[in-house]
């Protein structure tokens, strides 16, 4: 069931963007309009090994969150970059196939896998508390060029 999820929400997304404004205009009715998460993941310093930026998410809730990994190497992320000095919608890498839920149990953590290609720009990860319509979501900043 969570695969036909993600696999509906990447056709929705990807079926959407050419006639959206950007990812977060696409995410609107996703992510946006769900209440958010009482409790937001903590994120490490990212730290550069090879051609990746590997970044510790830490679940401090008390309950399980969820997102989305593609291909079972890195995390559906959303991107802004900046362009005439102001941080603009940029991408987001995925088309919704080969997306796998993952979750983070609480307490525990999990380290993403960023393509260092991405270093230039800002990097959000959609964070769930669960896969049905209404659940808790927020989108977090992951990784910020400069940071750490």
């Amino acid at each position: 069931m969570r695969s036909l999820v993600c696999f509906v929400l990447g056709l929705m997304l990807s079926a959407q963007a050419d006639e959206m404004k950007g990812w977060k205009d696409t995410l609107s009715g996703v992510v946006f309009e769900n209440p958010p998460l009482k409790t937001l993941p903590v994120v490490s310093s990212p730290k550069r090994e090879g051609e990746s930026l590997l970044v510790q998410v830490t679940n401090e809730s008390d309950t399980v969150i969820h997102y989305q990994d593609y291909l079972g190497k890195r995390p559906s992320i959303y991107t802004e970059e900046k362009f005439e000095g102001k941080w603009i919608r940029s991408e987001w890498d995925s088309c919704g196939t080969g997306c796998e839920p993952q979750s983070i149990k609480p307490g525990k953590s999990v380290t993403l896998t960023i393509p260092i290609s991405y270093e230039d720009k800002k990097i959000y990860v959609a964070f769930f508390d669960g896969w049905e319509k209404n659940s808790a979501s927020s989108l977090v900043l992951v990784y910020a060029p400069g940071a750490g």
